[in-house]
């Protein structure tokens, strides 16, 4: 409680490590609270912070929260980074904002960030959510010629992907895709 009282006043502590370590221990209410007041009155100035409190929502299922941090790290001329966005990407999915996920997901790209494989998988995830298998199938043809993708992963992905939608053609199709280019032995 002592410590708690004394990462609370901005005196005794600053408050982006006040709020690292709040949101570390898994302190919601408190994290949440230092970190209101620093972004008012202008001290969050640490990218870490804004991940620490994106990363402390998602694991609280708080998705809602999660996209307010992110707007306002953006809003404050942050660049997040893939793993933000990946929080960021699977918040939008649980709200059922799939067209705000694909313009995150684009901007992103278009601003010079490079993800890491799961990003692109989490984003043919969410398609696959929302039944665009059209853009499954856009993103996956992008990705399976781009040579930083594990291409093996990439096919086993998409053909889960089809295979839970019970579009089990398109499953086998991708797998044979994988079998002549002997990216899968027989």
């Amino acid at each position: 409680k002592r410590l708690l009282q004394e990462l609370k006043r901005p005196d005794n502590i600053p408050r982006e490590t006040a709020i690292t370590i709040l949101a570390k221990a898994g302190r919601m209410e408190e994290a949440t609270w230092v970190f209101r007041q620093a972004f008012e009155s202008g001290e969050v100035k640490d990218i870490s912070v804004f991940g620490c409190m994106i990363n402390l929502y998602s694991r609280n299922q708080r998705y809602v929260n999660v996209i307010e941090v992110f707007e306002k790290m953006r809003s404050a001329g942050y660049f997040p980074d893939s793993n933000a966005i990946a929080l960021v990407l699977n918040a939008y999915g649980k709200q059922r904002e799939f067209e705000k996920a694909d313009t995150v997901y684009r901007e992103m790209q278009e601003e010079g960030c490079v993800y890491p494989d799961e990003v692109h998988f989490q984003m043919l995830s969410l398609y696959s959510s929302k039944k665009d298998f059209e853009m499954v199938e856009s993103l996956f043809e992008r990705l399976d010629s781009d040579p930083n993708v594990n291409s093996k992963e990439l096919h086993l992905v998409v053909a889960a992907l089809y295979e839970r939608a019970d579009k089990l053609n398109d499953a086998s199709r991708v797998m044979n895709r994988m079998r002549e280019r002997g990216i899968l032995k027989p």
